[in-house]
């Protein structure tokens, strides 16, 4: 297991549902959606957003990002017919602001996907529509994807755009298209690490860019959920670990719910309990 020497210990008021992390600051949420910031020891708790509803299909969080000191989630709550509302807060004005709204079929793949942001972006995607977030709130860029986003990723300055059927689409901080990646089959998950994209492809990871390409396999129920700093954070039913992606060495993290890597700093985050390494 992957030392816990000179960790931070955060605990949320209740059950954690989503958490991610930007430099200093990390952003969790608990079991009534509430999202919180903490840096330094602070934490701000952000307005209530509506959650918790007895629904046949139930309700809960989908997504939850952050850059700078902005956090943007999407809840969801339906039956055969699920509604995601986007919204976005933050430390100095904590009450939610509501970005968008969408639905979509219970089986059918999330109609809003938010990415995880760096610095000052911040991407999110309903359907094919992608919209890129400053840390100010203010809009930094649209851009129509070809097909419906799986996923998005932003990382020093760059966008990274999943699409149905596998392509990826990497974006400048302005919405230019650098190039694009085929992936084959269509992309679960998508981190940008360095130079390089990280993407989960069934039962795989395939790296592209940097000094070479590769795949490493993954056991079935393991799913990447960050990367950064050449490694990848990957969760399973055994806990979250912490993939070398030069090397495919694998270092235990201990049992946790969530994990995100965000270049040197790893947190995870199990029952009311986060860890920032």
């Amino acid at each position: 297991m992957l030392a816990a020497a000179f960790a931070t210990v955060i605990l949320a008021p209740s059950f954690l549902y989503g958490v991610a992390v930007d430099g200093p600051r990390v952003a969790y949420a608990d079991t009534s959606c509430r999202v919180s910031i903490w840096q330094a020891g602070r934490t701000t708790r952000l307005g209530a957003t509506p959650c918790i509803e007895r629904t046949s299909t139930g309700s809960g969080l989908a997504g939850l990002a952050l850059a700078g000191g902005r956090a943007l989630w999407v809840t969801y709550t339906g039956g055969n017919i699920r509604e995601f509302t986007l919204w976005t807060a933050t430390r100095t004005r904590p009450r939610p602001r509501r970005l968008a709204f969408a639905t979509s079929d219970v089986d059918a793949a999330p109609a809003v996907t938010v990415g995880d942001g760096d610095d000052d972006l911040l991407p999110y995607a309903v359907n094919r529509a992608v919209v890129v977030l400053g840390a100010n709130g203010a809009r930094r860029f649209a851009w129509t994807a070809p097909a419906p986003v799986t996923a998005v990723d932003a990382f020093a300055g760059e966008v990274a755009v999943a699409t149905a059927g596998g392509l990826v689409t990497v974006l400048d901080g302005n919405g230019r298209v650098l190039h694009e990646e085929s992936f084959g089959p269509d992309v679960y998950s998508l981190q940008i690490s360095g130079s390089s994209l990280v993407a989960q492809v069934g039962r795989s990871l395939e790296i592209r860019g940097g000094t070479s390409n590769k795949r490493i396999p993954l056991r079935g129920d393991l799913r990447l959920v960050g990367a950064g700093g050449g490694r990848a954070a990957l969760l399973g039913r055994d806990g979250a670990h912490l993939l070398d992606l030069g090397t495919g060495k694998k270092s235990s993290l201990g049992p946790a719910r969530q994990a995100r890597v965000d270049g040197v700093r790893v947190v995870t985050a199990n029952g009311r309990r986060i860890v920032v390494r």
